[in-house]
């Protein structure tokens, strides 16, 4: 069973290949920082997320919160209804 379970999970692609493609960019990468040193122009690989969260999502349900301005813009009006717990 487990080899079976091997079998089809390499079947459409070739670990040992992406295995050397990993570590060949990995070298060209660490050869990149070693000669760019601590230039600008050294690119970050790292994920940044540079998006102000608090700008994402609407939070709170008060009579002055955001989620009331956002209700009384719906068309048509629809009166809020308090949660029933």
């Amino acid at each position: 069973m487990e080899a079976a379970l091997h079998q089809r999970l390499v079947q459409d692609w070739e670990p040992e290949g992406v295995h050397q493609r990993i570590l060949a960019s990995q070298r060209r990468r660490l050869f990149l920082a070693e000669v760019t040193g601590s230039s600008s122009l050294y690119p970050n690989w790292a994920y940044q997320p540079f998006t102000d969260e608090s700008k994402r999502f609407i939070r709170g349900s008060g009579a002055a919160g955001p989620t009331s301005v956002k209700a009384r813009a719906r068309f048509p009006y629809v009166e809020p209804v308090k949660p029933d717990r």
